[in-house]
């Protein structure tokens, strides 16, 4: 094929150019010719010209059908078509013109070139058959090349040495007829031996293409052509072509089982799929759009029609889909969500629709649609909205409840306290309502919170350190400084922290400052290698040495030490010009 020139007719210049590179690719020499005029002069002047790829719509000018025509009225070549159309009488007319292929644009390169090989296999077939055929005129015998006779006297076959090759036999000298029949495979034996049948009974040529298996057996395929001899009205002999045709037929079968493979996963698809051209006539469509087309407007479509049916649908419907049409051949990928009319009266389905154009370079020659019910989804979602908002005024509820509960136990303690003559008793209550109080102020945060796992340290212990100086008249004689980096921490370890800030202040709120008419209270917390740490420290009379020491078995500093130990930190009480708490844990 190095030396074969292919003149390709093509007005689309970024497509011929595209074309043109992978035809070289294969070894060809292409040239090109942009309008019908040009290639019929180009034909009549370059005889090096061995085939034509020919266009169909080429512009202002003549088509590629009537180019073809008067090319072949002056010059035997091969001109194979190569078109974007698919319609059935577009593909019918080529053939009428000429059956050396048509082949669909942006087919692979190497479809393609097999179709321009068996192209020029075909043209040089029936170059053979023309000589076959004067020769059989003048001598009444078959070329040499694939050739068969039958003397239906004697009914004895004869082969050409190439259909014996064909055939991956050895070559008798007379072969008989019943094996040249069962040469063809089981089921084309019935097909050749009626063709056979007629020809003698009715002196009827024919051309077939059937299936063999050869003598080695090989799956091969031939196309076979039967002529009838008569004499006196009497079918005297037949004769005919054997061409191998496997390599065309191979992909043929390809192509076709592609084809059914993608019919068939199409036509399963739950989803709407249709594709039109820029003329808005249908390419192809799945058999959920046919069955609904039908069953909305009672009109069975076919590759062709056009989709905008203006004495079918209202004004208003072909405009919106006109409109969206064009959205999408200008270029632009888009979704949208429509409402379709169902046979149930005031019903409508919900259709998320997906428009993508179909490009050839940088022409969009076509658009694919693909349009999804999700109306059993829009309901489900909004049925889930319902739930949620029913649940959230429930929670809502729920947690104000809670809060009030919070509430009654903090008031229960103070009353209980307030009724309380004895000190130790009323110490412990308050005490108590100060831990439930840290306790409502951290589900008050959560409930306010999107994320439930993990909360603001900074935002909390600066609230909860108001909270509870809020509770002690000395607050007014008292300088508090809070410095907190901002950082989320666990709520677990955020709730055992708030229990021991309120037990350190309330202690220094007791105890720090008797006698004193001001006091100043610091507080700092951060993060430091993966660790983080807690201090509170007061400027007041300090802790005695054996409370320091663990003598004094006081409640508070042994929950501060339980609850340090379940953040698996440590402590440190000093005494330092007051008392000094500080807290180490892991995050």
């Amino acid at each position: 094929m190095q030396n074969k020139t292919l003149l390709l007719v093509e007005d689309e210049m970024l497509l011929a150019a595209s074309q043109k590179r992978g035809l070289e690719a294969f070894g060809y020499q292409v040239l090109h010719a942009p309008t019908g005029e040009i290639a019929i002069h180009m034909a009549r002047t370059i005889p090096e010209i061995n085939l034509i790829l020919m266009d169909i719509d080429l512009g202002n000018g003549i088509d590629g059908t009537v180019a073809a025509e008067i090319i072949l009225k002056e010059n035997q070549i091969p001109i194979v078509f190569l078109s974007s159309h698919v319609e059935p009488e577009i593909v019918a007319k080529t053939e009428k013109i000429t059956s050396y292929g048509y082949v669909v644009k942006h087919t692979m390169n190497t479809v393609l070139d097999a179709s321009i090989k068996m192209a020029f296999k075909l043209f040089e077939s029936k170059r053979m058959l023309e000589k076959t055929t004067q020769l059989l005129e003048s001598t009444g015998k078959l070329a040499k090349v694939g050739g068969w006779q039958v003397d239906l006297a004697t009914m004895k076959l004869s082969w050409t040495l190439q259909t014996f090759e064909i055939a991956e036999m050895e070559p008798p000298i007379e072969p008989p007829l019943d094996e040249g029949i069962n040469l063809f495979a089981p089921i084309a034996r019935p097909v050749i031996t009626q063709a056979l049948d007629e020809a003698i009974k009715n002196g009827t040529s024919y051309d077939l293409e059937l299936p063999i298996i050869t003598a080695k057996g090989r799956n091969a395929w031939v196309q076979t052509q039967g002529f009838v001899e008569m004499k006196q009205g009497k079918a005297v002999r037949l004769f005919g072509t054997f061409q191998d045709i496997t390599e065309r037929k191979t992909i043929e079968l390809e192509l076709d089982i592609v084809r059914k493979n993608s019919e068939t996963i199409i036509n399963s698809s739950k989803d709407t799929m249709w594709s039109l051209n820029p003329d808005y006539s249908l390419i192809l469509a799945n058999s959920i759009f046919i069955e609904g087309f039908l069953n909305t407007t009672g009109v069975r479509l076919n590759a062709g029609d056009s989709l905008l049916m203006q004495d079918l649908f209202p004004a208003e419907y072909l405009a919106f889909w006109k409109s969206q049409y064009d959205r999408g051949l200008s270029g632009e990928t888009f979704e949208i969500e429509i409402e379709i009319p169902t046979p149930v009266e005031d019903v409508k389905d919900i259709f998320l629709v997906s428009f993508r154009p179909i490009v050839s370079g940088e022409k969009t020659v076509g658009l694919c649609c693909y349009g999804r019910n999700i109306t059993e989804k829009r309901q489900t979602e909004e049925r889930i909205k319902s739930l949620l908002r029913e649940k959230e005024l429930i929670l809502r509820e729920v947690h104000h409840r809670i809060k009030n509960n919070f509430a009654m136990i903090t008031s229960f303690l103070k009353l209980q306290a307030l009724s309380l003559t004895e000190k130790t008793g009323r110490d412990a209550l308050e005490d108590a309502s100060g831990r439930v109080q840290s306790m409502a102020l951290l589900y008050n945060k959560l409930y306010k919170s999107d994320d439930y796992g993990k909360l603001s340290f900074k935002d909390y212990l600066e609230q909860l350190v108001t909270e509870i100086l809020s509770n002690f008249y000395t607050q007014d004689f008292l300088h508090s400084e809070i410095i907190v980096d901002d950082f989320m921490l666990d709520t677990k370890k955020i709730q055992i922290l708030g229990i021991i800030t309120n037990e350190i202040l309330t202690n220094i709120m007791k105890y720090a400052f008797v006698g004193r008419d001001h006091g100043q209270v610091s507080i700092c917390a951060g993060l430091k290698n993966g660790w983080a740490y807690f201090e509170v420290k007061d400027n007041g009379v300090g802790i005695s040495e054996s409370a320091l020491n663990g003598g004094d078995n006081t409640f508070g500093l042994m929950l501060i030490r339980e609850l340090t130990v379940q953040l698996k930190g440590t402590v440190s009480i000093k005494n330092e010009n007051g008392t000094s708490v500080q807290i180490n844990f892991p995050l």
